[in-house]
């Protein structure tokens, strides 16, 4: 599914879920998007909680891991300093972000229905596959064990 482009104040946002209950979207990478004057760069991961809303970060995760789920740094290093933002940069860009993801996925449930169903869909052809690999390995086993009782009962 290829990702969708929403534009809000600070530069293009692109979005797309990757199945029912979690969508990734990145920011400055493909276009200009600049907080107080700084062109940043970054991407966030937004999860429906159990309140039937739409946060950043796993619900049941630490404030730090879910702190981690909204990445944003300087698109350039700027003279004697790093590629960090300043606090009320990130800020203002979740300020920007969220509404604009949460306003996304209101609008957008078939899409989001949809990369559910190929998420699901992707995991059955994976499990279906390990266990058709496993039966195989089960009958080779067999066979091993069967080599080893003839030898035992000869």
């Amino acid at each position: 599914m290829l990702p969708d482009k929403i534009s809000t104040k600070l530069g293009d946002v692109y979005v797309r879920p990757t199945d029912g209950k979690h969508i990734f979207a990145e920011f400055g990478r493909k276009d200009l998007f600049v907080v107080n004057t700084v062109p940043c760069h970054g991407s966030v991961h937004m999860y429906l909680w159990c309140d039937g809303q739409w946060h950043i970060g796993q619900e049941w995760s630490s404030n730090w891991d879910q702190r981690q789920d909204f990445y944003i740094r300087r698109s350039a290093r700027v003279v004697g300093g790093d590629l960090e933002t300043s606090e009320a940069a990130r800020n203002k860009a979740i300020m920007h972000i969220r509404p604009a993801l949460v306003e996304w996925a209101a609008k957008n449930a078939k899409a989001i229905a949809q990369a559910d169903a190929e998420d699901r869909a992707s995991k059955i052809v994976d499990k279906t596959e390990k266990i058709h690999k496993l039966q195989q390995e089960i009958v080779q086993l067999q066979q091993e064990i069967d080599k080893l009782s003839d030898i035992f009962y000869e």
